[in-house]
């Protein structure tokens, strides 16, 4: 009869001990490594303590698409921060795990390329504190909603075309959406976007990437926020990529965009440095446009004597257009010194001298302005 009874008790307890473990929340230890990791199901809460300083807890879950997994957390315990990385078991490995989204404090989400098992490690930021009070964590996943996606990397940029209309979004923290197009004349390349969510603030960088390079990412403009435009030299394929400014930033939601091509409208371009200065004769009237932002055009007077270049504008617009001379570098080098300073048109320039080369750079006054409107600038040597 004792016997009977203890067997009762016994198996009550086991039955107990199972239901906790598997069936409410509860997680099994130890958990400290990768292969001790504890299997979870999605969108079911379990609760989790960080036990003692340098505590690790391991999960593993899985996944059934390409998408997004979320490890969400709350109830923290003030005196923990909660970091969590993501990793792929390797049985044959040394550590058995490679990690394909290091620490990042919770709540965070990381993109999934393709279905499979997935583990989660969960440490206190700086291993130095444990909790006393345990925590709920959660494990949930979103389907990919990008269509472009993935497209991280220069090597997988997506092809759009000109002036069509897109949709795509920043998701998770740190996303980098790479794009190429062609284009069949020089021109201006320019990067729109609307209904762009709050949270975030977009940027765009132009490119022209060559796989056979050592440096197969050549610049060709740096970050700016959108709208954003670039001058393309020549006919070509070039890249470009979108993303949050500070890359702290992301949301769900997918905002409209696409990249329109404006035909070379000044036809002294390219002229943005010495190399490829244009001549500015004595007497001369020039066509010229500043664009996109930060355009500068490169002049080469052509004096046969010393004097004043009086130099003035009309027909401008959004922009307020300032010239400055400079004179060739005279110890061999390909630069320019400045002569002067900047000065809004109408302006009036010395040129003391013909033994020495002598330039002017035209620009807005500030740089933060474009126009695509051409405006004429009359010259003459008095």
């Amino acid at each position: 009869m004792k016997i009977r009874k203890l067997t009762t008790v016994l198996f009550i307890a086991i039955a107990v001990f199972f239901l906790c473990s598997c069936g409410g929340g509860s997680i099994r230890e130890p958990n400290n490594s990768i292969d001790e990791a504890n299997q979870v199901e999605l969108d079911k809460a379990y609760n989790m303590k960080i036990d003692e300083k340098g505590d690790v807890d391991w999960y593993s879950v899985e996944l059934p698409s390409q998408g997004y997994l979320k490890v969400l957390a709350k109830n923290i315990p003030e005196e923990i921060v909660p970091e969590g990385a993501i990793a792929i078991y390797k049985e044959w490995q040394g550590d058995k795990g490679e990690y394909m989204k290091s620490w990042t404090k919770l709540p965070f989400a990381v993109a999934i390329h393709e279905k499979g098992t997935y583990h989660v490690a969960v440490i206190d930021n700086y291993n130095d504190n444990m909790s006393k009070e345990p925590f709920e964590i959660k494990f949930s996943f979103v389907d990919e909603f990008d269509d472009f996606e993935l497209n991280n990397k220069p090597e997988d940029a997506k092809g759009v075309t000109l002036g069509k209309e897109n949709k795509s979004a920043i998701y998770p923290v740190g996303d980098n959406d790479w794009f190429k197009v062609n284009t069949e004349e020089q021109g201006y390349l320019t990067v729109k976007a609307r209904n762009v969510p709050e949270a975030l603030e977009l940027e765009t960088r132009y490119v022209k990437y060559d796989e056979y390079n050592p440096d197969k990412v050549e610049v060709i403009r740096k970050y700016g926020k959108l709208p954003y435009s670039v001058a393309v030299p020549e006919p070509g394929e070039y890249f470009f990529h979108i993303l949050d400014n500070y890359n702290d930033k992301a949301s769900e939601q997918l905002f409209d965009w696409k990249i329109e091509f404006t035909p070379e409208m000044d036809m002294a371009e390219p002229n943005n440095d010495l190399k490829n200065a244009k001549e500015l004769k004595e007497q001369d009237t020039l066509k010229m446009a500043i664009f996109p932002k930060g355009d500068v055009d490169v002049y080469k007077v052509a004096a046969s004597r010393a004097g004043t270049l009086v130099l003035k504008a009309k027909d401008y617009e959004k922009i307020v257009p300032e010239v400055r001379l400079y004179m060739k570098d005279t110890t061999g080098k390909e630069k320019l010194k400045s002569v002067g300073s900047w000065e809004k048109l109408p302006a009036q320039l010395e040129i003391p001298d013909t033994q020495n080369e002598y330039f002017v750079k035209f620009i807005d006054n500030y740089n933060d302005a474009e126009s695509p409107k051409i405006f004429t600038v009359k010259a003459e040597l008095k």
